[in-house]
């Protein structure tokens, strides 16, 4: 009965080791995962912060007198707010999902409101990356319950991922179709795409 005993308090203890160390396994990858997510926003952070000081340093200090090149300036300073923008509502975005706090707020629309609600964003950040953008929409009406801001902030992702991969002499291209009742917002590129593995 006492190796009985202590055979059932070994196991116990065994039990009780492993499922701490899947615990801790796990805590580890979620410490890894969340660790490459901070890097990886850091670095999408980091370029047009750098841009966006040298820029408004120059504009500052007088050193572009010229009206044009002014202009443009300020028009990439624009656009680079917009991407920043972009880029800390995906933090906030996985930040709430994390928390289990993530709200959608859908609305009917055509899919063609949906999609030509992000154009402007998405043509920008075509044009800065010296791609060519191109919308294709079905003829039919299609319509579909969807919140836009949600869907604006995957394509601009989507768009964004194809302008770095993507050839710059190929066409980013969006297109919205409708399939036995459900809608597909697509982003087609030309990049190498995803390992299968």
């Amino acid at each position: 009965a006492g190796l009985m005993g202590l055979g059932v308090v070994w196991l116990a203890a065994l039990g009780a080791l492993g499922t701490t160390g899947l615990a801790l396994r796990s805590s580890i990858a979620n410490a890894v995962q969340t660790s490459r997510f901070a890097s990886s926003v850091t670095h999408e952070l980091r370029t047009p912060l750098t841009t966006f000081r040298l820029y408004a340093e120059m504009l500052a200090d007088g050193m572009v007198p010229d009206p044009q090149k002014r202009a443009e300036y300020l028009d990439t300073l624009r656009d680079e707010s917009a991407r920043l923008g972009f880029l800390v509502e995906n933090v906030l975005t996985w930040s709430r999902v994390e928390e289990g706090r993530a709200t959608v707020e859908p609305r009917r629309m055509s899919a063609a409101e949906l999609v030509m609600a992000a154009e402007p964003v998405l043509q920008r950040r075509c044009h800065e990356a010296g791609a060519t953008f191109k919308l294709a929409l079905a003829t039919d009406p299609i319509h579909t319950s969807a919140d836009a801001d949600r869907v604006r902030q995957v394509l601009f992702n989507l768009v964004d991922n194809a302008c770095k991969w993507s050839p710059p002499d190929r066409p980013v291209v969006v297109r919205a179709d409708a399939h036995a009742g459900t809608v597909s917002v697509l982003v087609v590129d030309h990049g190498p795409g995803i390992p299968p593995e």
